[in-house]
């Protein structure tokens, strides 16, 4: 066998290898190549700058989200303030709490959302703490993110007091129901077990004898008056012209209403027009026949002369 007629062929391969350049050479002018692409500036920086773009696009991001309000489950109570909702500080740790109805004991009622049990188990949130739902409070009643007193009643001096049904808060709290009336569905109205009572606005009355409301609301009698049977009468006397009068002794009304005595006999006594006492009805009027020289002793004697009437006599 021809064994160096394998070295031409090594010396083929070594020719083909440029005769100016090394490996060495070569890795060289990359690394030279390297730092000239390092020179170039990118857009908008000046050359020789560095671009630390990162610490910028970090404090943006920081920026843009918002620090937390409350500390989440399992992290040190108090840490970012209160443990956030659905957890409590148990510990000195934030942990998930047990809901109304779950289980507890006196000694664990901490662990209760509310921080309260009554034995056995977790009561819910009390009148006037923050609720989600109406599943959240003891009285299942969530109203704008606070617990309420329930379905029929309001919080009045710091207790829940029914306002559907109630005398002295009917309707709301301190609206007090008047005489003779009770509160049904938030109204006050009439007694109903008082059935002789109208509703007449603010107050129930009789109006059969009611001097204010005589047989209608807001008919009201005259201070002569009184209210009978629905119809205003006069307490003493006879209705007059708008008037109670007694036609008996009435000058004005002598036995019947507008017969007015006349000047002669003014006196009404026993519904008739007499003279006063100690005067006698004579044909010119009221006469005293002990003094009248016209009418001396006797309606129409009169004395002669210059004769004068004494005690009757000329």
């Amino acid at each position: 066998m021809d064994l160096t007629g394998d070295a031409p062929i090594a010396d083929t391969h070594a020719a083909d290898a440029p005769s100016d350049q090394t490996v060495g050479d070569s890795g060289e002018d990359q690394a030279a190549d390297l730092a000239t692409d390092t020179d170039i500036a990118p857009d908008g920086i000046s050359d020789g700058t560095t671009a630390d773009t990162s610490s910028e696009l970090t404090a943006e991001v920081a920026e843009d989200v918002p620090l937390p309000t409350c500390t989440g489950a399992g992290v040190a109570c108090n840490t970012n303030g209160p443990c956030c909702p659905g957890n409590v500080c148990v510990d000195g740790v934030c942990r998930g709490c047990v809901s109304k109805g779950g289980f507890c004991t006196w000694a664990a009622a901490d662990r209760c959302c509310s921080g309260r049990c009554d034995g056995d188990s977790c009561l819910g949130f009390d009148v006037g703490e923050d609720c989600s739902s109406n599943s959240d409070c003891q009285l299942n009643d969530c109203r704008g993110g606070l617990c309420g007193c329930g379905a029929g009643n309001a919080l009045c001096n710091g207790a829940c007091v029914d306002i559907e049904y109630n005398d002295n808060h009917c309707g709301g709290c301190g609206i007090v129901c008047g005489l003779d009336q009770v509160c049904f569905e938030r109204s006050c109205i009439c007694d109903p077990n008082q059935s002789w009572l109208t509703d007449c606005g603010d107050v129930c009355v009789d109006i059969r004898i009611d001097e204010g409301h005589c047989g209608a609301c807001d008919v009201a009698c005259r201070a002569d008056q009184i209210c009978r049977f629905s119809a205003c009468d006069c307490t003493t006397g006879v209705e007059c012209n708008g008037a109670c009068v007694f036609t008996s002794a009435d000058p004005n009304s002598c036995g019947a209403c507008g017969t007015v005595c006349p000047t002669a006999t003014p006196l009404c006594s026993a519904g008739a027009c007499r003279c006063d006492t100690g005067l006698t009805m004579c044909p010119t009027g009221c006469e005293d026949l002990q003094s009248d020289r016209l009418n001396c002793g006797t309606c129409g004697h009169a004395c002669n002369g210059n004769k004068q009437c004494v005690a009757g006599v000329c």
